[in-house]
């Protein structure tokens, strides 16, 4: 096995779908899989979504109104420090900044898919960004023709 895939195998993932459709759920949770996740945690308002994310390999979840404490931290305390990666599908700036501030120090990627209000403004304190996070977007220009 090579270097790159025995680092996949370990990567932790948190996938964020308040108020999205399941089939960027599923995408969401089958581009997780494809690349190795040994952990697959979905985080949702609505406890009714995780019967159906079960079926596509989302096998832990988090109900933020379930903690007192905001969800960052308690996905920090399930996976030693922080995911490897998050994907934040809702389009909420709040899901956007809570995806962003869970990733782990020094190697953690955020990827942002769902789309926000226009009025919308992502906040963070520069220190997320020199402690080795990363923020990333789908890219809407990518052609299927260039796999």
């Amino acid at each position: 096995m090579n270097k790159k895939a025995e680092k996949f195998d370990s990567l932790d993932y948190f996938v964020c779908f308040l108020q999205s459709s399941i089939v960027v759920v599923v995408m969401a949770a089958e581009g997780a899989r494809i690349a190795g996740a040994s952990r697959i945690i979905g985080v949702d308002l609505n406890p009714k979504r995780f019967d159906e994310a079960k079926k596509f390999g989302v096998i832990e979840f988090v109900n933020p109104k379930d903690h007192d404490k905001p969800v960052q931290e308690v996905l920090a305390e399930m996976t030693d420090g922080g995911v490897d990666r998050s994907i934040e599908c809702t389009g909420s700036i709040n899901a956007m900044i809570s995806a962003f501030k869970c990733v782990h120090d020094g190697w953690g990627v955020a990827v942002l898919v769902g789309v926000p209000n226009k009025d919308d403004v992502f906040k963070t304190h520069p220190m997320n960004v020199f402690k080795g996070k990363a923020l990333c977007t789908m890219d809407i220009h990518y052609k299927i023709g260039m796999l």
